[in-house]
């Protein structure tokens, strides 16, 4: 698995309850990202970066609109989703990795970067991978820059070590995102969101942008 080195934000900058995980002083870190990126290592890029891992019982896509009582954060519900698939793994260490170009404003942070592809002549995508607790989940990438945690995107992958689900809701993404999960995860989530969730097959096709058609389009 390849990394990099990021610039370092300095510690008088970086939030104290995420930090990027180090090669050498966080090892549970690497190899938990070592896991999903060995895990995708045949799989197109695309479906990589908007599915992540294959192998789950479940894969749902999760639309992105307002919430119930009328606002409009532009990511909902994300964070909500966040928060119920914490709560299915309890005690659990939680990772996340943020795609390094998110946004312009900061260095990057000090710690390891994932790359993927991993080969020697070509990175699409780095991400900085950090161990993340269940409640700064949402927040984790404005945490990790040093900015307010109220000015944050929701973080691009997300699991747990135990491996039993995976968030993955790449940059372009402005329709949907996607969980992988067991089945009962799954209904947990079409419970709680029952009018945002739908199944699909790892690696379908699904809309990307707004205007975008929610199944394949036909060819004549």
């Amino acid at each position: 698995m390849s990394f990099a080195r990021g610039a370092s934000l300095g510690e008088d900058h970086r939030m104290d309850d995420v930090r990027p995980a180090s090669n050498t002083s966080d090892p549970s870190a690497v190899s938990a990202a070592s896991w999903w990126v060995d895990a995708v290592r045949a799989i197109p890029l695309d479906t990589a970066l908007r599915f992540g891992p294959p192998g789950f019982e479940r894969y749902l896509r999760v639309e992105f609109g307002e919430e119930p009582d009328g606002a409009d954060d532009g990511w909902w519900p994300a964070g909500a989703v966040l928060d119920l698939l914490a709560a299915h793994s309890p005690g659990v260490a939680l990772f996340v990795g943020i795609w390094e170009g998110w946004t312009s404003h900061g260095e990057v942070p000090a710690g390891p970067l994932l790359a993927l592809p991993e080969t020697p002549y070509l990175t699409f995508r780095r991400f900085v991978v950090a161990p993340c607790e269940a409640a700064h989940l949402f927040s984790a990438a404005a945490r990790l820059w040093g900015r307010r945690p109220e000015w944050s995107v929701p973080p691009h992958l997300a699991w747990p070590a135990d491996r039993s689900w995976f968030f993955a809701c790449d940059v372009d993404e402005e329709v949907e995102f996607t969980v992988g999960c067991s089945t009962v995860v799954a209904a947990a989530l079409g419970a709680a969101f029952p009018e945002r969730v739908r199944e699909v097959g790892y690696g379908a096709y699904v809309p990307l942008e707004e205007g975008d058609p929610r199944e394949r389009p036909q060819t004549p």
